[in-house]
């Protein structure tokens, strides 16, 4: 299940509200059923930004609130040049075609996000009209 999500587009940096733990975190690994869980996702935490010629998806859009920041939409190609540092590990520095700048990791995953059938009707509609 947890493979199916992240192929799906899945945020592998989303975090909870209530505990601010991410999808590896939250991995009951004494449970059963829970097997290789928490292993699989560090694994693609760790390798997020490095695979595929260090390019990452955007997984809902962004509109840049700082000069060092990048705006993107959801489904954009971001190439990944560093993730973090010392001070700030929340935040990447990528390019998107000639432009770089700072971007949440929470808001990109391994592949694009896989729309749901009402999200297609809803594009489908607006450009119709």
């Amino acid at each position: 299940m947890v493979k199916f999500l992240v192929e799906s587009g899945a945020c592998i940096f989303a975090t909870t509200l209530s505990d601010e733990e991410t999808a590896a975190e939250k991995c009951e690994e004494d449970e059963e059923g829970f097997d290789g869980c928490s292993q699989y996702l560090y694994g693609i935490q760790e390798k997020l930004g490095i695979l595929n010629a260090n390019e990452v998806f955007a997984v809902y859009d962004y509109e840049s609130q700082n000069t060092d920041e990048l705006s993107f939409k959801e489904g954009n190609v971001l190439t990944v040049i560093r993730k973090g540092d010392e001070q700030e590990r929340e935040w990447w520095w990528t390019r998107s075609v000639d432009r770089e700048g700072y971007v949440p990791r929470n808001l990109l995953g391994l592949y694009p996000r896989v729309k749901s059938n009402k999200e297609l009707k809803t594009i489908a509609e607006e450009q119709s009209e």
